[in-house]
């Protein structure tokens, strides 16, 4: 691959000022977070202030938009990332960046959004302890809360309920433990294990409170909390899948009469009532509903339509009416379920519309930005894209689609800088080669390969021109 730098003399974005110095506490008398901020100093000690007044990083040029849980939307026009051992802050419109550090060194596993956008939890990870979450007032980023010991290593999911009071987060291994905080007091309300394997996400039921819903591998998980002889407790009963294959679950959303709508492995969304499956969901004529697992779910406040995401660079748009409908109404059951046991089971629906994303694109994420505008995380072409929505959101040709933070979608097989201008070549896990000025972060040239990148060097200068050789995992060299 060969690569040149920017013309001399180019004009640069003016960059953000780095936040290398320690975040300021809030004021006890907010909310009753004065509780908060002293276990802040309490539990991260001297790790804490050495990981945050360490230098950060002046541009972070990509992320791994292949982790779960890793983007949100903090107002109409910042997102947050986890990246490298951090969070970064991007503004949108001028693409400047604030670099907020992982205060317990280990990085971090997981993000939440206040419902009110006031501010945000990051629940980390940690090599030497217990991790914690902490939360930060947006946009002043002082500290308002530190939640101690509710997993042993690493946070996997976290989400706020919709009044904003309580929070929950599951962690990874080994205990899987899902915790509830009212975390202003920074005080445990409840706690139990999520499931034996990993945890994709979790979140509150918007209609009944005090419920709950947590899924993963080989899982989907409804909880309550339940007054019993001991006192409050949360009670979780499984999903059963029945005459379903089993699946991993990633992404899920509540329909308006109560029922949870799921993803599954298989690419069908499934509709689950009391803790049974009530509807196996496809497209006319059995089609899946993506080609793929589904990663992805959403449901756009302004009409109530579902939005699904999956591995075959589409959303779709589905009404919710008819995802509850009862199966055998409407179009009867899908073809694919009635050459099986789930025949009784199979709904056919075809969805309200369809919109197209950038070929190779794998939704990983979806969140809102704002009423107009959605954020897609793409685990296949990597970055996130941003889907401006059209004033009819069933007006499929009114969409606009644009990518930003261009980065591969994996780790990075090969890095090096090129001579005498500020360029660096990437070689990504996921078969792309990237050349990236390092001091704008724009993407001056990318190409994808068919197999994954595996080494990159350097070669001789020939002239203006700089070179690289690049192994890829299927014996090629370029």
């Amino acid at each position: 691959m060969e690569g040149a730098g920017p013309a001399a003399g180019a004009e640069q974005p003016p960059a953000d000022p780095v936040q290398a110095q320690e975040l300021p506490a809030a004021a006890a008398s907010d909310g009753g977070c004065g509780a908060g901020v002293a276990a802040a100093v309490a539990e991260g000690g001297a790790a804490a202030k050495a990981a945050v007044n360490a230098p950060q990083p002046a541009l972070f040029l990509g992320f791994d938009a292949g982790r779960r849980n890793n983007v949100a939307a903090l107002d109409d026009e910042t997102i947050a990332l986890v990246a490298g051992a951090g969070v970064v802050l991007l503004h949108l419109p001028s693409g400047s960046q604030r670099h907020l550090p992982s205060r317990d060194g280990g990085g971090v596993g997981a993000l939440a959004v206040h419902p009110a956008r006031t501010c945000f939890a990051v629940a980390e990870k940690r090599r030497d302890g217990p991790p914690n979450i902490y939360v930060y007032e947006w946009p002043s980023l002082a500290l308002l809360a530190s939640l101690p010991g509710g997993t042993a290593r690493a946070y996997a999911a976290a989400a706020f309920e919709g009044g904003g009071g309580l929070l929950a987060a599951v962690g990874g291994g080994p205990d899987h433990a899902l915790t509830l905080w009212e975390w202003r007091e920074a005080r445990v309300v409840l706690r139990a294990r999520a499931f034996a394997q990993d945890v994709f996400s979790v979140g509150f039921s918007p209609i009944f409170q005090g419920r709950l819903v947590t899924s993963g591998v080989g899982h989907i998980r409804f909880w309550r909390a339940a007054d019993t002889f001991t006192g409050l407790k949360l009670q979780g009963a499984l999903g059963r899948f029945g005459a379903v294959e089993l699946s991993d679950v990633a992404a899920f959303t509540e329909l308006p009469d109560g029922r949870v709508l799921s993803g599954s492995e298989s690419g069908a969304l499934i509709v689950w009532d009391g803790g049974l499956v009530s509807a196996v969901v496809t497209r006319p004529g059995g089609m899946p509903c993506h080609a793929g697992a589904v990663d992805a779910l959403l449901r756009h406040e302004a009409t109530g339509l579902i939005v699904s995401g999956g591995g075959d660079a589409a959303l779709r748009l589905w009404d919710a009416a008819a995802l509850g409908a009862e199966p055998g109404s409407g179009g009867g059951p899908s073809s694919a379920a009635a050459a099986s046991s789930t025949a009784s089971i199979g709904l056919e629906v075809a969805p309200s519309a369809e919109v197209a994303l950038p070929p190779g694109t794998r939704v990983r994420g979806l969140s809102s930005l704002n009423r107009r505008t959605w954020l897609v995380t793409d685990a296949g072409g990597g970055g996130v894209l941003v889907v401006a929505v059209p004033p009819n959101p069933l007006d499929a040709g009114g969409y606009a689609v644009s990518h930003i933070l261009p980065c591969a979608a994996g780790g990075l097989a090969g890095l090096a800088a090129l001579p005498g201008c500020h360029v660096a070549v990437t070689a990504g896990g996921d078969g792309t080669v990237r050349a990236v000025d390092y001091v704008s972060g724009a993407q001056l040239q990318a190409r994808a390969f068919g197999a994954a990148s595996t080494c990159l060097v350097l070669l001789p200068p020939e002239g203006a021109r700089c070179c690289a050789a690049l192994g890829f995992a299927d014996g090629s060299v370029v």
